[in-house]
């Protein structure tokens, strides 16, 4: 084998193996693994980079929790032109949301979202579970500008789920980390904003919304 043959077989697989790079951080930025970090960090959730070498880097360094007072008419107003539906002033919106490159939420490498189906069903039941408690309530799954599913292109109907942060707005403004496994957020009605990082469900999220659960984020009463 001649040595430009050896070379170019070399550059090749140290190019594929770069491809599949993935590192998991400390908050201080020491190698480590994953199971290890949540339990010495409680209180943090997985945020996630795309790096130059085509890896990923995972690290423990976004809040577990996020708190916010936001424009409420503002997002009111952005959720109508996403879901292409109208809401009274008094709807609260409980919402997840599944961040691009994030493959721990059912995206293939080129960001499709492969579950749709048995996902959407299971999401759905839960959403009746939290509507019976919480009448208020709206639901739906957010996902990032660059994630496609099925009827991505198509005009949402009243029984969709599934919706696109298309121009940014969400990612912009309320969920700037990348989190491995989504978050959650609750938007009230006074524009307190709650945002849970990391993997969760629907159901636990709208517990937040009982008085003995809200008033550990929020102090004053509405």
């Amino acid at each position: 084998m001649s040595k430009s043959i050896l070379t170019f077989l070399l550059i090749n697989c140290c190019f594929l193996f770069s491809q599949n790079t993935k590192y998991v951080l400390d908050a201080e930025g020491k190698i480590s693994d994953m199971h290890t970090l949540y339990k010495k960090y409680p209180d943090n959730s997985m945020e996630f980079r795309i790096v130059k070498d085509s890896g990923k880097v995972l690290q423990i360094t976004a809040p577990k929790y996020s708190t916010y007072k936001v424009d409420y008419n503002t997002i009111k107003t952005e959720i109508s032109h996403i879901t292409n539906q109208s809401y009274n002033d008094s709807t609260t919106f409980v919402f997840m949301y599944f961040y691009k490159d994030d493959d721990s939420t059912s995206l293939t490498r080129n960001n499709k979202f492969n579950e749709e189906s048995d996902f959407k069903s299971f999401f759905i039941e839960m959403k009746k579970s939290v509507y019976k408690k919480y009448p208020n309530v709206i639901s739906f799954l957010l996902f990032e500008k660059g994630i496609t599913f099925p009827n991505y292109d198509k005009t949402p109907s009243k029984k969709e789920v599934f919706f696109s942060d298309k121009e940014g707005f969400f990612k912009n403004n309320l969920f700037k980390k990348s989190i491995i496994s989504g978050s959650h957020c609750v938007i009230k009605p006074n524009g307190e904003t709650v945002v849970l990082n990391g993997e969760n469900r629907l159901d636990y999220m709208a517990e937040h919304l009982k008085a003995e659960n809200w008033i550990l984020f929020f102090s004053n009463k509405e």
